[in-house]
């Protein structure tokens, strides 16, 4: 192995010397050899390399320090080191790394700080697209979806052209999906995972099954249960057949419990939670509040809806004290379809700070569910499902149903209860027990 870093300094083709032992880099870390491709890269005298191939290096070693070796702390001083060097230029690169894996951390602000400092026209194409994942994980978690969606076209052509890029390219549409989703563009979210979908179809390897659970996230947030979990069963079997040392099945396992638990199998989400958890991947920990409302919703569909609305606040408040204000919208939503009463001061404040559809309606809706006005939760049904989101929509109906029979108007509770099966029914998702209710 030394004899590849000894090719980084031969003096009569520093260039193709330095590009031999990157592609003998990568070709270890596409046979998942990632042990020795940090020894090979680490070996390597970062200043016997031209620019563009010390950049190619650090990011390759971050990436891999940070997921496969999951190792985030020695990815992190990895990085410190290179943006404390003197070399200027190297700093650019440096910095893309560091927002990314301040981002994928949870720290949206403090990414969003870094990258205003990343010149995109010092980086080379991985650290390009290590800022494309930056901006998309960040601006999402920041409600700023049309800005995230960019950052996934730019990850896309640059993909394009550098095979290289494609794995974090995919992880920036995941991004841009998560993003439109939380915020309630789920037209955008469909056009995204379809995109990755079709890029994919021949891909070798996890690609197309991971491009499948990205398009289970959309089907989710569209209200489509039954949808999303039968494409993410599908990828986390597939996946239980690889090594799965980029941690992506925990990621998605945390989407399925919360898919398996509003179909109503809770045997099935109680156990896939159970491997969330053990699985635990210490560079995802921007879902934190992600997995948090997933317990919530097993909660909430074994009819433990006091439970479930105290999670979803722990989630919202995890969201938060992280300024990751789109995740914070989903999970204070989440509380007032469990019956929480004291979300809508939260969600008011939270208006103008977040794009999208979502943060009107989920506002409309808690203060229908503090006021137990039935007109109200069939207004904020018709604002969900105006956007797409058919479950929050059959629970607002299937609440207000039950509000209108207390007070005997059997007309509107009628027509509610009639709107929220035909809605059920296209979704797959089960009713909130009836303690969740008026």
């Amino acid at each position: 192995m030394r004899r590849f870093a000894h090719l980084a300094h031969a003096a009569c083709a520093p260039d193709a010397a330095s590009e031999a032992v990157i592609r003998r880099a990568h070709q270890l870390l596409l046979t998942q050899r990632n042990a020795e491709a940090e020894e090979l890269l680490r070996d390597v005298d970062g200043d016997a390399l031209p620019v563009p191939a010390r950049s190619q290096v650090l990011s390759m070693r971050a990436t891999n320090l940070f997921w496969p070796l999951a190792n985030p702390a020695a990815a992190a001083e990895l990085v410190d080191n290179a943006l404390h060097a003197t070399d200027p230029v190297m700093a650019h690169p440096a910095r893309a790394n560091k927002a990314l894996q301040l981002a994928l951390s949870g720290r949206p602000r403090k990414a969003l700080h870094v990258l205003e400092r990343a010149d995109p026209t010092l980086l080379d194409d991985i650290s390009a697209v290590c800022r494309c994942r930056a901006a998309a994980a960040a601006l999402g978690d920041r409600g700023q979806v049309d800005a995230a969606i960019t950052a996934s076209r730019d990850a896309a052509r640059i993909a394009a052209r550098n095979p290289r890029a494609a794995a974090h390219a995919m992880g920036v549409a995941e991004h841009a999906v998560t993003a439109a989703v939380a915020v309630g563009r789920l037209a955008d979210a469909h056009t995204i995972a379809a995109e990755l979908l079709e890029q994919t179809r021949d891909s070798p390897g996890i690609a197309h099954s991971v491009a499948l659970a990205v398009s289970a996230m959309a089907d989710l947030g569209s209200g489509r249960a039954a949808t999303a979990r039968h494409r993410l069963t599908a990828t986390l079997d597939r996946l239980e057949e690889f090594r799965d040392n980029f941690g992506v099945s925990y990621r998605f396992r945390i989407v399925a419990t919360q898919a398996l638990a509003r179909s109503g199998d809770l045997a099935a989400a109680r156990t896939t939670e159970a491997r969330m958890r053990r699985t635990r991947h210490p560079a995802y920990g921007f879902t934190d509040p992600d997995a948090v409302l997933a317990s919530a919703a097993i909660a909430a569909a074994g009819g433990r809806l006091e439970r479930a609305r105290i999670l979803s606040r722990t989630a919202a408040h995890v969201a938060h004290g992280r300024g990751q204000l789109a995740r914070e919208v989903v999970c204070l939503q989440a509380a007032a379809q469990f019956g929480d009463r004291e979300v809508a001061a939260a969600l008011g404040a939270l208006t103008g700070q977040v794009e999208g559809p979502r943060i009107a309606a989920a506002t409309t809706m808690a203060r229908a569910v503090a006021a137990d006005d039935a007109h109200q939760l069939l207004a904020a049904a018709t604002q969900f499902e105006d956007f797409g989101d058919t479950i929050a929509a059959t629970d607002c109906l299937t609440r207000a149903a039950r509000l209108f029979r207390g007070t005997g108007q059997r007309t509107p509770e009628r027509d509610a209860a009639a709107r929220a099966r035909e809605l059920r029914a296209l979704s797959g998702a089960v009713a909130l027990p009836p303690q969740a209710g008026a």
